[in-house]
């Protein structure tokens, strides 16, 4: 039998890469009270400045900042109200279908996803080798169908937000990676099902805000979560998977360029 082989450098880089997503995840839970924070003191502020704005609204503002300086909360600058109303407001009525439905197209997907069990054990798999802890396919199906059912109901600068964070997703892949496809599905897209199963892992407590929870998750890309690293692990999985024959595998076609 042929042995898989990988190099003392490959080696290295997988384990630091391990050891730092274990602490960026240990520190999820604190991370998450921040932004909740961030996004209370925020909405006072645009109250007090005579602004009607929801929660959903002051969340999606926090996210297009973040999103804006590479995913880092911490140097958002939550001061200047008049600029956050005004993209408030500017962004009202604004649907994800005028965009082309892109995104609506790209989470009607999910479906047909998770409905694909081997692909499910795949993502499980890697998540698991990613963060170190094992995740019941089942279980992330029910929290990523809900989170992406509530997701499609977005309007306004909250959709606006989530647009921009699939951009987001995609331009930290790199643009060959963004070409890959798993039987029809972009990389992107798996990509961001992994995000979503991360986020109802580490953040429960945030599952009735789903923007609260793609906040949380873009603030662990800001804190040194690699997107890149995380797709490699996800196409060796994949790869893994198909070689030892896994119910369903041959459901999961090589990588091919899209």
């Amino acid at each position: 039998m042929k042995k898989t082989q990988i190099s003392i450098t490959e080696l290295a880089q997988q384990i630091l890469f391990k050891k730092r997503i274990k602490m960026i995840m240990e520190n999820a839970a604190g991370m998450a009270s921040g932004i909740q924070s961030q996004v209370v003191n925020l909405g006072k502020e645009l109250q007090a400045a005579g602004e009607d704005a929801t929660d959903e609204e002051v969340q999606a503002a926090l996210l297009m900042a973040a999103l804006d300086d590479q995913g880092k909360l911490d140097n958002v600058d939550a001061q200047d109200v008049d600029a956050v109303a005004g993209q408030i407001k500017e962004a009202r009525g604004y649907t994800l279908a005028e965009s082309g439905g892109g995104l609506i197209h790209t989470l009607e997907m999910v479906g047909n996803i998770l409905g694909n069990a081997a692909l499910m054990n795949v993502i499980a798999k890697a998540v698991e080798k990613a963060t170190g802890k094992k995740i019941d396919p089942s279980k992330m199906s029910a929290g990523v169908t809900k989170l992406a059912g509530a997701l499609k109901k977005l309007t306004g600068l909250p959709a606006k937000a989530m647009e921009k964070f699939f951009g987001f997703i995609a331009g930290k892949m790199g643009g060959g990676d963004v070409a890959q496809k798993i039987a029809g599905y972009s990389g992107t897209m798996i990509v961001v099902l992994v995000f979503f199963a991360l986020g109802t892992m580490f953040f429960p407590v945030l599952g009735a805000s789903p923007l609260m929870i793609v906040l949380s998750l873009t603030g662990l890309i800001g804190k040194g979560f690699e997107v890149r690293a995380l797709w490699k692990h996800i196409k060796e999985a994949i790869k893994q998977y198909k070689d030892e024959k896994g119910k369903g595998s041959e459901e999961l076609p090589d990588l091919a360029i899209a």
